[in-house]
């Protein structure tokens, strides 16, 4: 089944494939929009909360730490 919101976890590893220096850094530069959007309101889509805001509760800091993590952590 799919999921209602992308998988933040995957956020910009398609990115990596652009050969475009300018554009790779304009794609992440999305890629990082969208997950600070995503982390700080939250996903929502027809009013079911896919994840809940994460503003005033993680510290900016936090939350890119916890992206880099998982973004780094082996894989099985």
């Amino acid at each position: 089944s799919r999921s209602p919101a992308p998988d933040l976890r995957r956020m910009g590893l398609g990115c990596r494939r652009v050969s475009d220096t300018a554009l790779r850094a304009r794609c992440m530069a999305d890629a990082d929009a969208f997950f600070v959007k995503s982390v700080r309101y939250g996903k929502q889509k027809f009013g079911i909360v896919h994840m809940p805001p994460w503003e005033g509760v993680l510290a900016p800091e936090l939350a890119w730490a916890v992206r880099t993590f998982v973004e780094n952590a082996p894989k099985d």
